[in-house]
């Protein structure tokens, strides 16, 4: 559409953002990142620390928390995730 000024605009407020985050985190302001889909694991074949992806039963914990989000039209914030993303100012 042409509008790269703006476009340019809303990513450097984006970075700004995960920029302040980051030094929130280092100074003790907020707390330290936790990832929410996944956890660490040690391979039991090589010792190797890998990540897996958290599970709710037998499914992957990410897609029944979506389906939450998605049954309740996009209304229901998801649970336990931090808003990464600036407010759309279209």
């Amino acid at each position: 559409m042409g509008k790269y000024e703006f476009a340019n605009g809303l990513k450097m407020q984006q970075e700004e953002r995960q920029r302040a985050t980051r030094r929130a985190r280092e100074e003790g302001r907020a707390p330290p990142h936790r990832p929410r889909w996944f956890k660490a694991e040690t391979d039991g074949d090589t010792g190797e620390r890998m990540w897996a992806p958290s599970r709710a039963g037998d499914r992957l914990e990410y897609w029944v928390e979506r389906e939450k989000v998605w049954e309740n039209g996009g209304r229901q914030p998801w649970k336990d995730v931090e808003p990464i993303f600036i407010e759309d100012v279209v």
